[in-house]
């Protein structure tokens, strides 16, 4: 992965994490999947999804864990 282009946070983050340095031009939108969208240089997108240590555990617990990776 080459450099970051650009960054997407979506808008239901908290607005601290929004106003975060990520190190290239940042937005804020509604995201259908993921808590950050990382655009890369060389037209990568990487998609990051945020989770409290309560949440984790959750996620697995109930299942959605998975259906989140993919």
């Amino acid at each position: 992965m080459t450099g970051i282009v650009s960054v997407i946070v979506d808008q239901r983050e908290p607005d601290y994490f929004q106003a975060a340095d990520y190190g290239a031009p940042t937005q804020s939108a509604l995201l259908p999947a993921g808590d950050v969208m990382v655009a890369t240089g060389d037209n990568e997108i990487l998609l990051i999804e945020r989770k409290t240590d309560s949440d984790l555990m959750s996620s697995i617990a109930d299942g959605r864990l998975m259906n989140q990776v993919l």
